[in-house]
């Protein structure tokens, strides 16, 4: 499965895209928009743990993990 190139892409509801990558296997992936933007941090157990980060100062602003008693991811 190749990966999207990496382009602007226009949406109404969300801003500006800065960058959009979808994650296949080991890549890394990185999610932005045009004020915060989403990092995977690592896996602490058999999910992958996002670190919700503000664009300009880089500082976190809160976590989205998967939640099991709701299975479901949440923030």
């Amino acid at each position: 499965m190749p990966l999207p190139p990496n382009e602007d892409v226009e949406d109404d509801n969300m801003g500006l895209l800065n960058s959009l990558v979808i994650t296949y296997n080991d890549l890394i992936i990185e999610h932005q928009f045009e004020y915060i933007h989403f990092v995977e941090t690592g896996r602490k157990t058999k999910t992958v743990v996002w670190s919700c980060r503000n664009n300009r100062s880089n500082e976190e602003l809160g976590e989205v993990r998967w939640h099991s008693a709701w299975r479901q991811y949440c923030y």
